[in-house]
């Protein structure tokens, strides 16, 4: 499944950034007192940016749990509250350090609730509206159905540390945010990652493998060849996403090249469909993504878009014109 894979990646992603974030601002008070004041700062800055990136990384992680990409539908199902859930949680962090600064900003009178510690309530809250809509979708199988209720329960685990006094509050919630979260991330994310790959898979959903800004695809569709062509020709002629440069057809099937149109993730792509008839109506296709930038190694998971994308059409799948061929962006 598509937005498995790619929310997988993403969400240890962003788990890692986290674990960066920490150890590099965790080490400016020390490093301070042992290394020049340049290093200092570079150790600061890359922290901050580690931290900035980990924060803005989850906006578009809510968006594409919530709703999916390129016809593979989202992991929180179709209930309205899981996929607000979603959404909102992702802009979490974005307003936490908000609220944050509104509080640190502003006078307290002694008795008053701090505008973060209550957006941390909601927060937990969201985390577990999250956790059992996905569960609840069943978009996920085993482990990985239920384990994004690991990360609720530390986020609930952290706003009660931050109820308690001194010392306990800054060192326990601190631990728990800065490193117990992120590697809880890394661990479902992986758990995402393993559960897309071993998925049973549907024509429309091929498994497909990247390397180095390269992508690879194989799959089988229950229709012959022919129709196999038919289709390609067919969408690749009345949709703007795809450039059909090339179609060879022989007695043992057929091969083409496709050029895709740039992005915001790449420089545009080049795509090898070999077509291979199995008998009794059956096609094996295999197809090869390359980034037109050669030396591109860093494509952001275009290749897999506009490979499962492909295989949409090829399977005859009846979506709304330019759903999966026009629009490519998460």
């Amino acid at each position: 499944m598509l937005t498995a894979r790619l929310a997988g990646r993403r969400l240890a992603g962003v788990g890692a950034l986290g674990l960066v974030a920490t150890a590099l601002l965790a080490a400016v008070p020390a490093a301070g007192a042992v290394l020049p004041p340049l290093v200092v700062l570079v150790l600061l800055l890359a922290g901050a940016i580690a931290l900035l990136a980990a924060v803005v990384g989850w906006v578009p992680l809510g968006l594409l749990v919530a709703s999916g990409t390129q016809g593979s539908p989202g992991l929180a199902g179709t209930a309205s509250w899981g996929r607000l859930a979603c959404v909102v949680l992702g802009l979490g962090p974005i307003v936490s350090g908000a609220l944050a600064a509104v509080d640190a900003a502003s006078s307290e009178s002694p008795g008053d609730v701090p505008l973060e510690a209550m957006w941390n309530v909601c927060l937990t809250v969201l985390a577990v509206l999250a956790a059992a809509a996905v569960a609840r979708s069943g978009a996920l199988r085993g482990v990985a159905r239920w384990a994004l209720a690991l990360p609720a329960a530390v986020q609930a685990a952290a706003t009660v540390a931050r109820l308690l006094p001194p010392p306990v509050d800054p060192v326990v919630s601190t631990a728990l945010v800065g490193v117990v979260l992120p590697v809880v991330l890394i661990l479902v994310g992986v758990a995402w990652v393993r559960d897309a790959d071993q998925h049973p898979r549907s024509e429309a959903d091929p498994l497909v493998r990247s390397r180095l800004g390269r992508t690879d695809a194989e799959w089988e569709t229950a229709v012959p060849t022919s129709v196999v062509v038919a289709r390609l020709r067919g969408a690749l002629t009345s949709r703007r996403r795809f450039t059909l440069v090339r179609l060879d057809e022989t007695a043992a099937g057929a091969e083409a090249e496709v050029s895709a149109r740039p992005s915001w993730a790449a420089w545009g792509g080049r795509i090898h469909l070999r077509l291979d008839a199995l008998g009794e109506g059956r096609t094996r296709v295999r197809g090869r993504w390359s980034p037109a930038l050669v030396t591109a190694v860093l494509t952001w998971d275009q290749g897999e878009r506009d490979l499962h994308a492909l295989a949409r059409v090829l399977a005859g799948d009846p979506a709304p014109q330019g759903e999966a061929l026009v629009a490519t962006a998460d």
